[in-house]
């Protein structure tokens, strides 16, 4: 006897499908979010993006200038990322 096998439609790859709706784009740029958060109610208290190869110090002032001045900051943690990277 002969076997039959379903055969589904080629479903395009993430890749081709975005390129068919979008057109070609560049390299992907990867981006880091800071966040400040209030850690007795994990609130964030302020964000800020930067592009991946940019330090995290930097950031530190622009973060601190989106929290109210009439709210106390007591300390500065610096936390690990979700990569592991500490830059």
């Amino acid at each position: 006897g002969r076997t039959v096998a379903p055969v589904a439609p080629r479903k395009p790859a993430e890749r081709e499908w975005q390129v068919r709706k979008h057109g070609a784009q560049g390299r992907r740029q990867w981006r880091k979010v800071h966040l400040a958060m209030d850690a007795a109610t994990s609130d964030i208290r302020a964000v800020d993006f930067t592009p991946s190869r940019d330090g995290d110090s930097p950031v530190l002032p622009e973060l601190l200038d989106q929290i109210p001045e009439d709210e106390d900051v007591s300390t500065v943690n610096r936390a690990g990322s979700a990569g592991g990277s500490n830059s």
